[in-house]
């Protein structure tokens, strides 16, 4: 059905109301086409959408005349609802701009007092953990077990001035999101946390290494798990409670493979890094532990002295889990007691052992037991000389590169107590102990080939053996600590010594794509050495995994060269890949040679690296050799066992 409306309207009005209607239309089609006018339209018509939505819908089922009349009625009731407003006297728009600025200004008070209860929030966890820190340290008072004595953040170095690539992917590595650092680390219970390399293509399949260093009341190395995602995983053994600042240092971003190693010759060696991934150093707290008790106490001085088993490794990451370096003492700590022989003087002595350097001053310690301190020659309980007193004489036997060599060196001085003009020349000291030392200067490969009569093994034993003292009343023992690693690594890896390899392994030891492998003639290297002192009559054999050498994080006093890169055959990270090796080449193949620390004890300790003697010399520190500490502990160690052996227990 059809609706007829009637229009009772004259012509006139008629033509009026139309041209009205066409007037309305080309203002709306104008508008249309002016596109600040349509954007604005475009605004709020999207404010207004909601409102909209909530009409009734039914209001929209209307006849056209109807329409008109409604918008006309609304416009009209529009305009005369702001003629209403602009009527209004001026104190009335004065008090809305009065109340409008109180609105404001309560908003601004409020937001400053969110902030300020925020800042108080944080104000009250720190004030806690503070408290927490105070209490937990409470049992350790002056007079009993000596001040509290921790390293805070920037107390050890860090970049030392190493000429490196701009070209890292430190900068895609994050923490991972569920870590919490806030939650406080149990003592004796590993410590994990994740981070990732993301948003990189190289990241993708893993393959960095890194350097993880934490200190506080002790220094700890960390370990690092690739999970080859992306992500790795990093593992901390913290001992004793208190506060510790975490370093995690990439140090090569997406290297080769070692295995891959020598690379060819137009191929650049990886450069070294060593940059902080994003947010470290970051803090973390230890407090006691339920299982296990810090021996950061004088209680440490009753523990025994360690058995020849507690000193030895069964993994290759064994000496990581039971023991560390500890802080002592500190130059600037209140409490700290001036060593008068270096107070009001600097010398080489000093500046060594860190008291005319660093300041701070460390001691290795393991959990159960302690290591041999330093005991004078002579003194009557000096273990060496009660163990040759009661068994005969001893004959130590040294072989390996030049940090060999130093143990040794510091043996005859400090342990024997030889004369100058009586070192290196393996003479008796008046205990009737002496030392032997075997140079294996270019690795034991090339020292057997041709290293001549210095440097060969075999060699060396038949002499030690050809000045055997016949007429002793008891025969003489022989010890023997042995390691190859440093020189045979940077020789048999490095595109540096290319043609030196060609010289004794022949024309194919160029690269691995000639088929050279240096990870498998370093395994030759071990088995060789190995065998030979096998066949040696020793009474105790020991092989002592190659120190944490080249280290570039951490250390100080280094001379850098500004144009050239650290490379990777030459870095604290590929030792540790060798050490591997020869771990599993001496427990599967010569299980009756003991294996004792040289690695971790060193990894811990880039702080501490040899001193040259002279002006200029001193800054030259050696990056192959470890420091005095190092050294000491080694050594100390390497005494323990062979005391603790079957060697110097009475006879029945």
């Amino acid at each position: 059905m059809t609706l007829l409306l009637r229009d009772d309207r004259n012509d006139g009005e008629r033509k009026a109301a139309t041209q009205q209607r066409n007037n309305i239309h080309q203002e709306a089609h104008t508008t249309s086409q002016n596109p600040a006018i349509r954007l604005v339209s475009t605004i709020t018509m999207a404010r207004r959408g909601k409102k909209s939505t909530r009409k009734n819908r039914d209001s929209t089922v209307t006849a056209s005349s109807t329409e008109t009349s409604s918008s006309t009625e609304e416009a009209d009731t529009s305009n005369g609802f702001l003629q209403k407003w602009r009527d209004l006297p001026p104190y009335f728009w004065v008090g809305g701009v009065v109340v409008l600025l109180a609105v404001v200004v309560l908003l601004v008070v409020g937001s400053v007092g969110s902030s300020n209860k925020a800042r108080l929030r944080q104000q009250q966890q720190s004030a806690t953990t503070t408290a927490a820190w105070r209490q937990h340290f409470s049992w350790m008072k002056k007079g009993d077990s000596g001040p509290f004595v921790t390293l805070l953040p920037g107390e050890l170095p860090g970049y030392t001035g190493w000429a490196r690539p701009a070209a890292t992917l430190a900068k895609y590595f994050q923490l991972d999101e569920n870590f919490y650092i806030a939650e406080p680390v149990e003592a004796g219970k590993p410590w994990e946390l994740k981070v990732w390399c993301l948003e990189a293509e190289e990241c993708a399949n893993g393959g960095a290494l890194f350097f993880v260093r934490a200190y506080g009341p002790s220094v700890l190395a960390g370990q690092v798990q690739d999970e080859k995602d992306g992500s790795y995983i990093i593992t901390l053994l913290p001992k004793d409670p208190g506060p510790y600042t975490l370093e995690v240092v990439l140090t090569f971003s997406n290297p080769d493979h070692i295995g891959q190693f020598p690379l060819p010759e137009g191929q650049p060696e990886p450069a070294y890094e060593g940059y902080l991934l994003p947010g470290f150093p970051i803090p973390f707290l230890v407090v006691e532990g339920s299982e296990y008790k810090s021996n950061l106490e004088a209680s440490y001085k009753s523990l025994p002295v360690c058995a020849m088993d507690e000193l030895l490794e069964t993994s290759a990451t064994s000496a990581l889990e039971k023991a560390r370096w500890v802080v002592t003492d500190k130059i600037n700590q209140p409490n700290h007691v001036d060593n008068h022989l270096y107070r009001d003087q600097i010398t080489f002595p000093g500046y060594e052992v860190s008291e005319n350097s660093l300041g701070i001053m460390m001691d290795y310690r393991h959990d159960t037991c302690r290591i041999l301190p330093h005991i004078a020659p002579k003194h009557p309980q000096n273990p060496l000389n009660m163990c040759t007193e009661a068994n005969g004489p001893l004959h130590f036997i040294f072989i390996g590169d030049s940090n060999m060599k130093l143990q040794r060196n510091l043996f005859e001085t400090m342990f024997l107590g030889l004369p100058e003009d009586q070192r290196e020349k393996s003479r008796y000291n008046e205990h009737m102990i002496r030392a032997s030392y075997l140079d294996l200067t270019g690795g034991a490969l090339r020292s057997n080939l041709i290293g001549g009569h210095d440097h060969n093994v075999t060699r060396f034993f038949q002499t030690i053996l050809a000045r055997k003292d016949e007429s002793l009343e008891k025969p003489e023992r022989y010890v023997v600590l042995f390691n190859t690693g440093m020189h045979d690594i940077h020789r048999l890896c490095s595109h540096e010594f290319a043609a030196d390899r060609i010289a004794y392994l022949g024309e194919q030891a160029t690269d691995a794509e000639h088929g050279f492998h240096c990870v498998m003639h370093y395994r030759y290297a071990i088995e060789g050495l190995a065998t030979e002192v096998l066949n040696f009559p020793a009474d105790l054999r020991v092989f002592q995994s190659t120190t944490a050498g080249w280290p570039k994080y951490g250390n100080w006093g280094v001379v850098w060269p500004p144009e050239s890169a650290q490379n990777m055959p030459v870095a604290t990270e590929f030792i540790d890949f060798f050490n591997d090796v020869a771990y599993e080449v001496v427990k599967d193949s010569f299980p009756t040679i003991n294996i004792m620390d040289g690695y971790w004890v060193s990894y811990a300790r880039p702080d501490n690296r040899e001193i040259n003697l002279g002006k200029k010399k001193a800054l030259e520190k050696k990056l192959s050799h470890p420091g005095i500490e190092v050294v000491s502990a080694m050594l100390r160690t390497w005494i323990t066992i062979v005391t603790q052996s079957d060697l110097c227990k009475e006879d029945d």
